[in-house]
């Protein structure tokens, strides 16, 4: 698979898990526990969990082969703050509260920048400020803590370390393309990190590790490069759209 075609399974997932928030939400929607219809809903929601890793390796990929990092870290910065409002708006209607009432946590797209920003300041203490670049790494893991909250402290995790993994020198051979090196190691972050930190039943566990290993099947290619900001611009019409069904019905 290349880079597009696991973009499209994140893509899909993510909007499945979305849609399973948006229904679970919905007052006629309400389904029993244990019922056929909650075993439903809890699946689109299963399915959601592959989403995250997914994105979170692609992110790792792009850090290797974009031109300017700091480029990237402000493409991902101008769309997450575009994205914020339509995220809160979504999250808290699912949650049952007024749209701007209770911060609803940043969206994946801060996690996501801050996860590069911590990766370039990284890369450039290369160059011998040592010390500056360090004080960024722990700025954006703040940033991350204090913004996004521990869940998305995993996807962090993930960039950083897939991020170094995949760049170092000397690296062992790649197997399955070029996606054992930062593939692996997810599974291992992702797994003890949703089963001891996050305490998460152990489907979601499962759910979000198969993300991790679908990666395995990435074969180092970038496919069609008219999806290079198609995700950034789908994450907030996509929550824009399921707010305004909520809204409607």
């Amino acid at each position: 698979m290349n880079s597009s075609q696991l973009k499209w399974v994140a893509i899909a997932a993510m909007a499945i898990d979305h849609l399973g928030m948006l229904l679970r939400a919905l007052p006629f929607m309400a389904a029993a526990p244990g019922s056929q219809a909650d075993g439903v809903l809890t699946a689109l929601r299963l399915i959601g969990r592959l989403a995250f890793p997914i994105f979170a390796l692609l992110i790792v990929e792009g850090c290797a082969h974009t031109r300017s990092l700091k480029r990237y870290f402000l493409r991902l910065s101008l769309f997450a703050a575009l994205s914020q409002i339509p995220y809160q708006l979504f999250e808290n209607l699912c949650l049952g509260q007024a749209p701007f009432s209770v911060f609803a946590g940043s969206n994946v797209l801060v996690t996501f920048a801050l996860s590069v920003g911590a990766v370039s300041c990284f890369k450039s203490a290369r160059s011998g400020r040592r010390f500056l670049c360090a004080l960024g790494v722990f700025g954006c893991l703040a940033g991350t803590l204090l913004l996004s909250g521990a869940y998305d402290l995993c996807g962090f995790l993930l960039i950083f370390v897939g991020s170094w993994l995949r760049g170092r020198e000397g690296a062992p051979p790649r197997l399955w393309g070029k996606a054992i090196e930062p593939a692996l190691p997810a599974l291992a972050i992702v797994g003890l990190y949703y089963a001891l930190i996050l305490s998460a039943p152990l489907g979601q566990t499962i759910a979000a590790m198969l993300g991790c290993a679908l990666f395995l099947l990435y074969n180092g290619r970038p496919g069609s490069r008219r999806l290079k900001n198609f995700f950034y611009i789908f994450y907030p019409a996509h929550l824009l759209l399921l707010s305004a069904v909520f809204l409607l019905v």
